[in-house]
C-alpha cells in the first residue's frame, strides 16, 4: 500500500512540476508579446507623428 503511495505522490509531484514549468513558460511567453507589441506600437506612433 505504502508503495503504491509512493508512486502516487511522486507522479503528482512530477506533474505539479511540469505544470508549474508550463505555467512559467507561459507567462514568460505572455510578458515578452506584450513587451515587443508595446514597442511595436511606440515604434509605429512615432512613424505615424508628423515630422
Amino acid at each position: 500500500m505504502f508503495f503504491v503511495n509512493d508512486i502516487a505522490c511522486r507522479a503528482q509531484e512530477s506533474l505539479v512540476n511540469r505544470t508549474l514549468g508550463t505555467l512559467e513558460t507561459l507567462t514568460m511567453v505572455l510578458v515578452l508579446s506584450v513587451f515587443f507589441c508595446k514597442k511595436q506600437n511606440q515604434m509605429d506612433r512615432n512613424r505615424s507623428l508628423p515630422r
